[in-house]
C-alpha cells in the first residue's frame, strides 16, 4: 500500500512546480450561482493548504485551474483560485470566472485544514463542506457554499 501511495504522490509531482504566481495545476472548479466546487487529487489540495499558510496580511496568490472539461452538472468551469490574506472575516466569492477566497491572518489555519484534510488514501467523492453552516463566527454572511473533493 505505501508504495502506491507513494506513486500516485510521484505522479502528480510535476503539477506544483512554480510558475510566476500561479500553481500549475489539473484541479477543476466547478460553479453554479450560489455554490462552487473545488475537485482535485489529494496532492493538489494539499499543495493549496501550503499556499494559504504561506500568505501573510495584504498579500494574494493566484492559482490556476484546468477548464478544458464539461462542467455538468454546473454551469460552468473557472479559470482560477484568487487566495487573499487581509479580510475582516472567510469569505468566497466568483468574479470573472475566478474564485475568490479571502480570510483575515488569523483564519489561514481554518481556511487551509479544509485542503489539508484530504490524503492519499482518499477515496474518489470524499468531500468537505466549505461554508458558513456551522462557521457562522468565522465565515462572511454573503460568502458562497464551497465543496472541496477528491478527484482520483
Amino acid at each position: 500500500m505505501a508504495s502506491a501511495s507513494l506513486h500516485i504522490a510521484t505522479k502528480a509531482k510535476p503539477c506544483y512546480r512554480q510558475l510566476n504566481s500561479a500553481l500549475c495545476v489539473k484541479m477543476k472548479i466547478y460553479s453554479n450561482e450560489d455554490e462552487v466546487s473545488i475537485q482535485g487529487v489529494a496532492t493538489e489540495l494539499q499543495a493549496l493548504a501550503k499556499e494559504v499558510l504561506n500568505l501573510h496580511e495584504g498579500e494574494s496568490k493566484i492559482i490556476n485551474a484546468k477548464v478544458e472539461a464539461d462542467p455538468k452538472p454546473y454551469e460552468m468551469l473557472l479559470s482560477k483560485i484568487k487566495l487573499s490574506c487581509g479580510n475582516i472575516n472567510i469569505k468566497s466569492s466568483v468574479s470573472n470566472e475566478v474564485l475568490n477566497i479571502a480570510f483575515p491572518e488569523s483564519a489561514k489555519e481554518i481556511v487551509a485544514s479544509y485542503f489539508s484534510y484530504f490524503t492519499n488514501e482518499s477515496t474518489q467523492g470524499e468531500h468537505l463542506h466549505f461554508d458558513k453552516y456551522g462557521n457562522e463566527e468565522y465565515m462572511d454572511q454573503e460568502s458562497i457554499d464551497v465543496v472541496i473533493g477528491v478527484e482520483l
